[in-house]
């Protein structure tokens, strides 16, 4: 009788060990499964906030790289106003396009004034001007076109044509002009 009673108490006592070892296994899955799903969730997060930071990388580059573009065309911009003291570059592109349509060229220039003060600081002043061109009128036109695209801020305010006969203004013709150049004055 005792080896039944020592067989039942040793299979109740591995019974209850292998009871105590199974919630121990049980409680250690069910914590890693909890600790792993939590590494998961950080994971995940944290992937999707790196993309955020590659996104938010990609746009800060490209906004440096518009403010350097935009920082140019300003500098761009104020470099279109000569300095009033000196427009002499902007005569002398004036001459050389007359002069490249064969046109006869007598310029006069007043004297500059302010017209305003841009937020930077940098005082804007008018130039008034006339200009008295001869030539045919194919000739004007094309002194006109090139005048425009300088890369100086010039407005013509009046233009008036006169022609040698009425019946035929192709031939050499006079044209008048009146306008303003913008310049900027030094510090």
């Amino acid at each position: 009788m005792l080896n039944r009673k020592v067989l039942i108490s040793y299979i109740v006592k591995l019974s209850i060990f292998f009871l105590i070892l199974l919630s121990i296994s049980i409680g250690i899955i069910v914590f890693l499964r909890i600790r792993i799903e939590k590494i998961q969730t950080t994971l995940q997060e944290n992937q999707r906030l790196i993309r955020s930071l590659e996104r938010r990388g990609e746009t800060i580059s490209e906004l440096r790289k518009q403010f350097e573009e935009i920082k140019t065309t300003d500098t761009t911009i104020i470099d279109a106003f000569p300095y009033s003291d000196d427009i002499l570059s902007v005569i002398n592109s004036i001459e050389l396009i007359a002069s490249t349509h064969g046109l006869q060229i007598v310029k006069q220039f007043g004297t500059p004034t302010l017209f305003m003060t841009i937020p930077d600081g940098t005082k804007i002043s008018v130039i008034p001007f006339s200009l008295s061109l001869q030539g045919n009128v194919n000739s004007l036109t094309k002194f006109l076109s090139a005048v425009e695209s300088l890369p100086y801020f010039v407005s013509i305010s009046s233009a008036s044509l006169q022609s040698q006969s009425t019946s035929d203004w192709n031939n050499i013709s006079s044209i008048s002009l009146s306008g303003s150049l913008y310049t900027r004055e030094r510090e």
